[in-house]
């Protein structure tokens, strides 16, 4: 569910949808692990995330 133009809720999908809650999870690695280098922000990143399992145009989508 996201919040929509005025005062509505609705469920989107995609990666304007995604970024903030990929962004919203580093921001809270980085709180916790303030001298994590770049290349840790993406291992945490990477190894907590699911491997999508939708097939859609060929290929998989999340």
């Amino acid at each position: 569910m996201s919040t929509l133009n005025g005062s509505d809720y609705g469920i989107e999908r995609g990666t304007s949808m995604a970024a903030p809650h990929v962004a919203g999870s580093v921001a809270l690695y980085k709180l916790e692990n303030p001298d994590a280098t770049p290349q840790e922000i993406m291992n945490m990143v990477l190894d907590s995330s699911s491997t999508p399992n939708t097939v859609c145009n060929g290929g998989s989508q999340g």
